[in-house]
């Protein structure tokens, strides 16, 4: 029996055959959030292995608010079977096909229409993007540190900097 991966990591299978997810609800009474569509026609994909922390955050929260109506953005790190993974979601029918962009600050402009603005983190701050990343995604926004918003002028309208000191203030 293989371990079962709902967002997360499971542990197990273990000797008596069972996994941490056997004890857990059973999947129907578990909400989990589901598409409007499962048409994943064409993705775009965005290597991400060279970009910096602040800038792949902005792609994740893309990622996250564009997939409430069909996933659409994969982002990779660039490795060689990248692309391999690709053509063979193509080949069984799980996507129709992909393009990739190689250029993310403008994929980030062409879809400002899809966010308000930015969660702007200071990143001083231990885990501070997780916490702006989690405001950004209830509110149609973007998380990223002042610099980024700046580069890709994008308006601010949750500034966390100055607001928490530590992990224990800002937790998620």
């Amino acid at each position: 029996m293989s371990p079962i991966w709902i967002g997360g990591a499971a542990t197990g299978p273990y000797k008596d055959g069972s996994t941490d997810l056997d004890a857990a609800e059973p999947l129907d009474r578990i909400h989990l959030p589901k598409s409007r569509t499962r048409d994943s026609s064409l993705l775009v994909v965005v290597d991400c292995s060279k970009l910096t922390p602040h800038e792949r955050t902005v792609l994740l929260c893309l990622q996250g608010l564009l997939s409430r109506t069909q996933p659409c953005i994969w982002l990779c790190g660039g490795g060689d079977g990248e692309d391999r993974a690709m053509q063979a979601m193509v080949q069984c029918g799980t996507v129709n096909g992909y393009t990739v962009v190689t250029d993310w600050r403008l994929l980030a402009k062409e879809l400002s229409q899809r966010y308000r603005g930015a969660v702007v983190y200071d990143p001083q701050v231990y885990r501070e993007d997780a916490l702006a990343a989690t405001i950004a995604g209830a509110g149609d926004l973007i998380a990223t540190s002042a610099a980024v918003a700046r580069e890709l002028q994008i308006p601010v309208i949750i500034d966390l900097r100055g607001r928490f000191t530590g992990q224990a203030e800002g937790e998620t």
